[in-house]
């Protein structure tokens, strides 16, 4: 076995702590960073600098960025083993990220495999069945390290051969960050993004806006989750949604999705939030998309004026009077 590894890689406390175990060993570390921001909260303090890109070379790490894609989502959409409180797939995700960073061991020629999981932290993947279930569907066993719990499991091929010293290694287990934290004064990591945060598939209101997506669309793509994590999401129908802003800061990010979204909503006589609408629907959505951003805007003397861009074609359009409250409320996902 050579003394190269491939880390699965978040920029978190405990996937920087195992790269860290390893490196202090003079093992060679590839830190793969699987992009999927768009399923993640921020935990990061104000100020820091802490991406996992420069985390991990600031550690001594080499970086390799992978993006998610279709593959991704489509497990997602059909976890084999089913979804945590949310929709969650954490085993499935598991599994994919693994079989994914093999893939990228082989190619790469190291001889295996780190992770910064720890034994009960998580309680749907991290218990020790769902470890193994993660082993035997990856093809992983012997050769998948978890250097934080690595004393809690047999040795590894690594540990086997004296690749890796089994001494230097860590028995930490349950929900606590107090052993991690304490270890990464030890080992001198001053800078790391705050534990906690965590994937946003847990989060009840994201995940109803992910199964109404998954019921009205047969293949979602990425720019869909990306909207969705915006603003008052709206239920139009059964084959559409819409995402109003709810401040400056998310008129913004909306307007960078504007080729993306089936039809784009914003004012025009007043001040007031934009609204992407993504699906199957006509132009008495649209208007009514048009009533729903004067209920949350300033309302103008006289009609309100907006503009639509609908099938390419931009197109100014009045309003009489708001979206009713007591209706609005009904319609939000």
């Amino acid at each position: 076995m050579t003394k190269k590894t491939v880390a699965l890689f978040s920029g978190g406390l405990d996937s920087c702590l195992a790269v860290k175990l390893m490196l202090d060993q003079g093992i060679e570390v590839i830190a793969v960073h699987f992009d999927v921001d768009y399923f993640l909260s921020s935990n990061m303090d104000s100020g820091q600098e802490c991406s996992a890109e420069t985390m991990a070379r600031s550690l001594g790490a080499t970086v390799k960025k992978e993006k998610l894609g279709s593959e991704y989502i489509h497990m997602l959409m059909n976890p084999k083993f089913g979804y945590g409180k949310g929709v969650n797939p954490c085993i499935d995700c598991h599994i994919y990220m693994i079989k994914k960073a093999k893939e990228i061991m082989e190619q790469l020629g190291a001889s295996f495999i780190v992770t910064g999981e720890v034994l009960g932290q998580r309680p749907m993947s991290q218990r020790k069945d769902a470890l193994n279930i993660v082993d035997r569907e990856t093809g992983t066993k012997g050769i998948l390290l978890r250097p934080l719990s690595a004393l809690c499991f047999e040795a590894t091929e690594p540990e086997k051969t004296g690749i890796v010293d089994r001494e230097k290694l860590l028995g930490i287990q349950g929900r606590t960050r107090k052993g991690q934290m304490e270890l990464a004064r030890k080992v001198g990591l001053a800078s790391y993004p705050s534990p906690g945060g965590g994937c946003m598939l847990t989060d009840a209101n994201y995940a109803r806006r992910i199964r109404h997506l998954f019921s009205r669309k047969e293949n979602p793509e990425v720019f869909d989750f990306k909207i969705l994590r915006l603003g008052r999401a709206i239920n139009l129908s059964e084959k559409a949604c819409a995402v109003i802003g709810r401040d400056e800061k998310e008129n913004e990010t909306l307007e960078g999705y504007r080729g993306f979204a089936d039809a784009f909503v914003v004012p025009v006589s007043f001040k007031g939030p934009s609204a992407a609408i993504l699906g199957e629907f006509d132009e008495s959505a649209i208007r009514d998309i048009g009533r729903m951003i004067l209920h949350y805007g300033k309302k103008p003397e006289g009609n309100a004026v907006l503009q639509s861009v609908f099938h390419g074609k931009t197109t100014e359009f009045e309003v009489e009077s708001p979206f009713p409250e007591n209706e609005l409320k009904v319609c939000m996902i």
